[in-house]
């Protein structure tokens, strides 16, 4: 059977949408989810760029690692070949659908519970921002990452 292909995008693929690839990576092996394969990529990414600096400290503060991330150009074929895109913003979405109106795409914090107060409101950008902006990327990304494969899990009978 095929896996359930998940994409993140954000803008440059260097901060949000890495982070989303890792903390799915992480969470994929925690849950215990087979069939599962996750990738990220940028509407306006240069191919093969490094996470930011910042991103990779942040993840290197959790024992984890971006240090091997190269940013990947949101394509239409990097579209296709995926079953979900799941966008940081609204823009991201919509650049998403321009590319390909028949793909799947939902926005990242729309998976959050009803009575979160972030579900169905952007993901800012830390790019240029402190550590700590860094920090409430990564733990509001985690958030709606765990609800997104908690959604996945639930649905699939996991």
């Amino acid at each position: 059977m095929r896996p359930l292909r998940l994409l993140f995008v954000c803008t440059g693929n260097t901060c949000r949408s890495p982070m989303a690839e890792l903390l799915a990576q992480l969470r994929l092996e925690v849950m215990g989810l087979d069939g599962i394969e996750v990738s990220s990529a940028g509407t306006s990414a240069v191919d093969g760029a490094p996470a930011s600096v910042p991103a990779r400290a942040v993840a290197r503060a959790r024992g984890v690692s971006l240090e091997s991330h190269r940013s990947r150009r949101l394509t239409t074929e990097r579209i296709g070949d995926v079953d979900l895109v799941v966008a940081m913003t609204d823009r991201h979405a919509r650049e998403v659908s321009r590319l390909d109106p028949q793909a799947v795409v939902v926005l990242a914090t729309s998976v959050l519970p009803d009575s979160h107060p972030a579900r169905g409101s952007d993901l800012p950008d830390p790019f240029g921002g402190s550590l700590d902006e860094y920090e409430e990327t990564w733990t509001a990304i985690d958030a709606c990452v765990q609800a997104l494969l908690d959604r996945i899990a639930t649905e699939r009978g996991d």
